[in-house]
């Protein structure tokens, strides 16, 4: 019990600790000439999902408190007094707002067939 529970705790922390990472890494992009290529909004969503995925593999409960350590992170990182810096309120900072917290959850809630 005290196992599950530790479990529980260290999936939502780990959700939170990679919603800060990739709302940092989400920004970086390679600029060659006239073209940008978001290779850091790639990283995010990925690496987003990935955790998401990890934590749901020791049981759905646990994807979804992945999830929800996630949004948590991200409200950490959005909210402040002086206002946003990490996720700017351009194309890109909405891309990865709702395309990262869609993917996430679409990850959290996904049913696994049966084989």
């Amino acid at each position: 019990m005290i196992a599950r529970g530790l479990l529980a705790l260290g999936v939502t922390l780990l959700g939170a600790v990679s919603a800060v990472l990739a709302a940092l890494v989400s920004r970086h992009a390679w600029r060659p000439g006239e073209l940008t290529l978001p290779w850091g909004m790639v990283i995010a969503l990925a690496g987003s999902v990935a955790v998401v995925f990890a934590g749901r593999s020791h049981g759905r409960p646990f994807g979804f408190l992945t999830a929800a350590g996630w949004v948590v992170g991200l409200m950490c990182v959005l909210g402040g007094p002086g206002g946003d810096v990490v996720v700017a309120g351009d194309l890109l900072g909405y891309t990865f707002l709702l395309g990262a917290t869609a993917a996430v959850f679409l990850t959290a809630i996904w049913r696994h067939r049966n084989t």
